[in-house]
C-alpha cells in the first residue's frame, strides 16, 4: 500500500501549516499539470516533525520563501531541517497583512475610502528583480525536486508566482483564478485564522472578501495585458527562453 505522501493531494494533510496545495491536476489540453512538482503554502513556522517528514517524502527538496526579512526573522521556516532541502529567500513584497500595524493602516484606509487592493498588488507584480530570482532558481533546480513556494498566508505573494507558473504552461483563466480564490476557504478553515478574522473590523473583513472575489482576475488580466506569462517573464524579468522552457517542462 502506498504511503500517503506518495499520493496526489490537492491540499496536503498537514497539521502545522495552512493552505498547502499542489499545483498538479489542472487540465492543459489533453494533458494536466504534474503532481509533486510545485507546492504553494503559507508560513511554515509551526509545522510538526510529522509534517516535515511528510513533505520530505512528498518530494520537497527546495523551499522558496517570498516573505520580508522581518517576517523571516520573527517566524523562521522549520521545513529545512533536512540536509537535502535547499532554502532560498527573496522578498517579493513587504506588505504583510498579518502585521497589526498594517491592519491598523488598512482599517483606516477602508474607513476613509482610500484603500485600493490593486495598489497593494502592483509593487509585487512589478518586482521584476525578485521574480527573476525566483524563476531562475526554479529553472536551475534538480528536475526531480518538488519545489515549495510560500509567504505568510500563501495567498498574495505566493498567488502571484503560482499564477505565473500556471499561465506559463497554458492553464485556463478559469482554473488560474480558481486556484487563487481557493486560498480563502482553506485559510478560514483554520482556528488561528478564524480568531484573527473575528478580531478585524467589518470594514477590513469586507476588504478581504472583496480581494477574494476579484483579485485573482485582476492578477491574471494584468499578466495577460503584458503579453502573457512567458512574454512578461522573458522581456520584463529578463529570464532566458531556455529557462522558461525548463520550468514549463517541470509542470507539464
Amino acid at each position: 500500500m502506498a504511503h500517503p505522501a506518495e499520493l496526489n493531494w490537492q491540499r496536503l494533510p498537514l497539521t502545522g501549516a495552512d493552505n498547502v496545495r499542489d499545483l498538479g491536476g489542472y487540465p492543459v489540453g489533453l494533458r494536466q499539470t504534474k503532481w509533486h512538482a510545485f507546492l504553494r503554502a503559507g508560513k511554515l513556522e509551526n509545522v510538526t516533525d510529522e509534517d516535515c517528514e511528510f513533505l520530505h517524502r512528498y518530494g520537497v527538496r527546495m523551499v522558496i520563501d517570498l516573505r520580508s526579512e522581518t517576517e523571516v526573522e520573527s517566524a523562521p521556516d522549520r521545513v529545512c531541517t533536512e540536509n537535502d532541502i535547499a532554502y532560498i529567500h527573496t522578498e517579493l513584497g513587504s506588505e504583510d497583512l498579518a502585521d497589526p500595524a498594517k491592519i491598523t493602516m488598512l482599517e483606516k484606509k477602508c474607513k476613509d475610502g482610500t484603500f485600493n487592493a490593486e495598489d497593494f498588488y502592483l509593487p509585487m507584480l512589478e518586482n521584476t528583480q525578485a521574480l527573476r530570482t525566483v524563476f531562475r532558481t526554479i529553472a536551475q533546480a534538480p528536475e526531480d525536486a518538488c519545489i515549495l513556494i510560500h509567504c505568510n498566508a500563501g495567498k498574495d505573494r505566493t498567488g502571484i508566482v503560482s499564477m505565473l507558473l500556471l499561465m506559463l504552461v497554458g492553464v485556463s483563466r478559469e482554473d488560474c483564478v480558481a486556484d487563487y480564490v481557493r486560498s480563502y476557504p482553506d485559510l478560514f478553515a483554520s482556528s488561528e485564522m478564524q480568531a484573527e478574522w473575528a478580531s478585524l473590523s467589518s470594514e477590513v473583513q469586507q476588504a478581504f472578501m472583496d480581494m477574494g472575489t476579484h483579485m485573482g482576475s485582476f492578477v491574471y488580466d494584468w499578466i495577460a495585458g503584458k503579453g502573457g506569462a512567458r512574454k512578461y517573464l522573458e522581456d520584463a524579468c529578463g529570464i532566458p527562453a531556455a529557462d522558461l522552457d525548463r520550468i514549463a517542462a517541470r509542470l507539464i
